[in-house]
């Protein structure tokens, strides 16, 4: 699935493999949900694809966040886009809690718990690194002149 390049709010629900901005597949998609509030969204990913890099984010109360992008729109993130994209990440997290059949009271909760912390800095850009099986510092950011 490829999408439009909007590079900013709004932004779509967060998909696991895919570009939180456009929904490019920065991912090999294996398999995807075909029924409940997920359907169509990937169930399982493989390797990073050329295209895709993971965003690392620091939040507000010092843990870090990594969110998948593709390239161009990773190197189009701005500050102000940071809560809105925090939100499509968080409207994620709640279709995941209701295909898993949580109760109404344990999404509002879990929701807030989200909502009690934000982005507030980009701390690097990664992606994987096949060859050693792990993720590593992706050098086309500070070829661009990002972060």
């Amino acid at each position: 699935m490829s999408g439009e390049h909007v590079c900013g709010p709004p932004y779509p629900v967060k998909q696991t493999g895919r570009c939180c901005c456009c929904l490019t597949d920065c991912h090999e998609i294996r398999a995807v949900f075909t029924d409940g509030p997920l359907a169509g969204h990937p169930s399982r990913v493989g390797p990073q694809l050329d295209c895709g890099t993971q965003v690392e984010f620091l939040l507000s109360d010092g843990s870090e966040a990594d969110v998948t992008f593709c390239f161009d729109c990773a190197t189009r993130l701005q500050p102000a886009h940071y809560q809105a994209l925090w939100q499509a990440c968080g409207d994620r997290l709640e279709l995941s809690l209701r295909g898993q059949g949580r109760r109404p009271q344990e999404i509002t909760m879990a929701r807030a718990a989200w909502d009690a912390h934000w982005p507030v800095a980009v701390l690097r850009c990664r992606k994987e690194l096949p060859d050693l099986g792990r993720h590593g510092v992706d050098r086309r950011w500070q070829r661009a002149g990002s972060v």
